[in-house]
């Protein structure tokens, strides 16, 4: 049967978070056997072998190191689910019946155009993990923005999180789900250790700037495109609706 969720991973030097994560994805659904993890796990990592322990249950993508966006749309390309879900090796699921719920979500809307986003723990009304469906990649062009941005390069860290969330509240098609729980356990929080990837992405480059902050400076130069995208969104809206009159 073909899965109903897709949960896409890219992971690095944290195998033991990572099948933490998986595990409480799978405790927690209510057909945990429509769920598919597909993981993006970096050439050069070292603890690439214990990752392929677990390829038999758990479906790996070894590639180049690469930025994290385009690790996610890889992973895109290789996914099979109705749903699929902007994931990430630092969260815990955390709510039974999860997929249940985000599929009664996206059943409310017949385009099931719309950024599902669970509550991730600190109560703020933010799409730091979500969920898409098929007919909104189609309608949007993309799982979320990957290539270069007005000569600044590709995002480094949130950004990436941030576009879907911005068209979908531009198109009125974001939802916050605070009954949905899928915990962010993130070190500014108290609840992970602050490792060296978390580290890296505080580390100032040449031009003074962190990751975080260049990414602020690509989302503004990205913003005709955003708007562009809300503007697709909003016409596969009126599309569908047109077909079922």
């Amino acid at each position: 049967m073909k899965p109903a969720f897709s949960l896409l991973v890219p992971t690095r030097s944290r195998p033991d978070r990572f099948l933490g994560m998986v595990a409480s994805a799978v405790r927690t659904a209510s057909l945990p056997g429509l769920i598919e993890v597909i993981a993006y796990v970096d050439e050069d990592d070292p603890a690439l072998a214990e990752y392929l322990k677990t390829q038999n249950e758990i479906h790996y993508h070894v590639g180049p190191r690469r930025p994290v966006a385009q690790a996610w749309e890889a992973l895109v390309r290789e996914a099979s689910g109705g749903e699929l879900m902007f994931c990430a090796d630092d969260v815990v699921f955390r709510t039974k019946h999860w997929d249940a719920l985000v599929v009664e979500e996206f059943g409310k809307r017949p385009d099931r155009l719309a950024v599902v986003s669970p509550e991730d723990g600190t109560g703020k009304d933010k799409a730091t993990h979500w969920f898409v469906s098929r007919q909104w990649i189609r309608a949007v062009g993309y799982f979320t923005w990957t290539g270069d941005i007005a000569g600044l390069g590709p995002f480094e860290h949130f950004g990436c999180d941030d576009v879907p969330e911005l068209i979908a509240r531009g198109a009125g098609r974001y939802v916050w789900r605070r009954d949905i729980i899928v915990e962010h356990m993130h070190p500014k929080h108290g609840k992970a250790p602050n490792d060296e990837l978390y580290r890296s992405k505080r580390v100032r480059g040449p031009d003074g700037r962190t990751p975080s902050e260049r990414d602020t400076e690509r989302l503004r130069a990205l913003e005709p495109e955003i708007l562009a995208a809300i503007g697709r969104v909003k016409a596969a809206i009126a599309e569908h609706a047109g077909a079922a009159a």
